[in-house]
């Protein structure tokens, strides 16, 4: 089955963290936590996968994972497994490459 709601947790090298959720269905990815929402593509089937992660401040009042505010391009590189239920990215911001992310997903449950 490749859907599902998936718990996320991730870290930067700068060094930050945070977690959130993500809604995957249908090739796409919709997520957030209480100030970021994340938009992006992801493949419908198990496998690697490069992806553009869209990054939107919604909410003020945090930084992002990289130290700032606003809206940013996470481009990655990741595996997802359907049948296990997991995923795992890693990525940089699209205009600092410097700016490091890892990201490890676990399915909740289904997607209506």
């Amino acid at each position: 089955m490749s859907q599902g709601v998936f718990t996320v947790k991730f870290d930067s090298n700068i060094p930050d963290f945070g977690d959130g959720l993500v809604f995957i269905k249908d090739g796409s990815v919709n997520g957030c936590d209480p100030h970021f929402l994340y938009q992006g593509a992801i493949p419908r089937e198990s496998g690697p996968f490069k992806s553009q992660i869209t990054v939107q401040q919604w909410r003020a009042g945090n930084t992002h994972v990289f130290g700032g505010t606003g809206s940013y391009i996470l481009e990655t590189n990741g595996t997802i497994d359907y049948e296990r239920g997991e995923f795992i990215l890693h990525g940089h911001k699209q205009d600092e490459p410097g700016l490091k992310l890892t990201a490890k997903g676990t399915r909740l449950t289904d997607v209506a």
